[in-house]
């Protein structure tokens, strides 16, 4: 099986909960699918294991909406460039999230969305404007 796991960071660069769990996950599924990991990190690079492909993008600027947006359109883009996965995996909603139904939905590939803690202090115009009406039209 083809997994593709979408997450906004990834260790060794960030080792907080979710890239712990995602990590943890990637090398379980691994040991019996090919898994595509695609996230940030300090310089874009693409390192390959066996059975684990991961995908990074540099992001430039402090502020949290401007690296948002980049990782949105590296998510994306990245993506759709991959042959189709069979199942999409997306940690966190702000970006992964957001980006993992609309794939999904344009290549008919069943996806699976976590939230995690940071979710539920979320801006709530973010959530209004942007979250809520992109899963609303894709479900």
């Amino acid at each position: 099986m083809r997994i593709l796991i979408i997450v906004p960071y990834y260790p060794p660069y960030s080792r907080n909960g979710t890239e712990l769990l995602t990590e943890a996950l990637a090398n379980q599924l691994k040991k019996k699918n090919k898994v595509t990991v695609i996230t940030t990190g300090p310089r874009n690079t693409k390192t390959v294991g066996k059975n684990l492909t991961v995908y990074r993008l540099r992001t430039y600027g402090k502020s949290w909406p401007l690296r948002v947006l980049q990782q949105i359109i590296f998510f994306f883009n990245k993506a759709m460039k991959l042959e189709k996965q069979d199942i999409i995996v997306a940690h966190m909603m702000t970006s992964a999230g957001v980006v993992a139904p609309i794939i999904g939905k344009l290549r008919k590939t069943p996806v699976v969305s976590r939230l995690t803690g940071f979710e539920m202090r979320m801006n709530p115009l973010y959530k209004s404007l942007i979250l809520k009406p992109i899963l609303k039209n894709l479900f």
